[in-house]
């Protein structure tokens, strides 16, 4: 069973280039995300990440689909970062309570970051198995961050991924590191020239299960 159908990975092209990856969206919006230097630890903590381009979803700017509960509450941030071999990712997310109880298959239910890639740069096709739609939650059944792609069916194989959560107060926030390695997404490495699309969300569910929504950096429907 696959999430819900969307248009969510447009083609927002990553041409990479010496030093950095660069990324837009809509033809307003625009990411550079620089060559590392050295590779982040991935413990779920942040600040190891060098300074750099953030990108920030938030409800209802960048809506995709539902209403959450506390509108307010709900949105998050992005850091990239890549070398030859991987692809790393930061994320900040700020929601209204934190509910991440479903397996890998269906924890698209749950609140979790979703990650669009099409490697290959030809148009994002859903289900099609030389795309990616990769999601990653902080935690899980087992109280453990949990990554799946759904097109493929499977976890993918060599990524890493670490959390830390905290729903203490009257808000909940979490944040999720991953290493995905380029060959998760089909790719022998990265190298400057090379594009790729990609797109990156939030999914949000409150602990009744009532209200939900998601936010999507580039995002279109057709």
């Amino acid at each position: 069973m696959l999430p819900e159908p969307s248009g969510a990975a447009t083609q927002t092209r990553i041409p990479v280039t010496a030093g950095a990856v660069s990324a837009a969206a809509r033809g307003d919006r625009q990411l550079v995300v620089s060559k590392l230097k050295q590779p982040v630890t991935v413990d779920g903590d942040l600040a190891d990440w060098p300074g750099g381009v953030v990108a920030a979803l938030r409800y209802p700017e960048h809506s995709e689909i539902g209403i959450p509960l506390t509108g307010t509450n709900f949105g998050g941030t992005f850091r990239f970062g890549w070398d030859a071999d991987n692809l790393y990712i930061g994320t900040e997310v700020e929601d209204d309570d934190l509910v991440c109880s479903r397996p890998p298959q269906t924890m698209y239910e749950d609140d979790l970051i979703e990650l669009f890639f099409d490697p290959m740069n030809d148009g994002f096709i859903w289900g099609n198995q030389a795309d990616v739609q990769m999601g990653l939650s902080p935690a899980g059944p087992a109280r453990k961050p949990q990554v799946y792609a759904w097109f493929q069916n499977k976890v993918p194989s060599g990524v890493e991924v670490a959390a830390r959560t905290d729903d203490s107060g009257p808000r909940a926030r979490y944040a999720i590191e991953a290493r995905i390695p380029w060959s998760a997404l089909g790719l022998e490495s990265m190298s400057a020239g090379r594009e790729i699309a990609v797109s990156f969300a939030i999914h949000t569910v409150n602990k009744a299960r009532d209200a939900s929504a998601k936010i999507n950096w580039s995002y279109r429907e057709d």
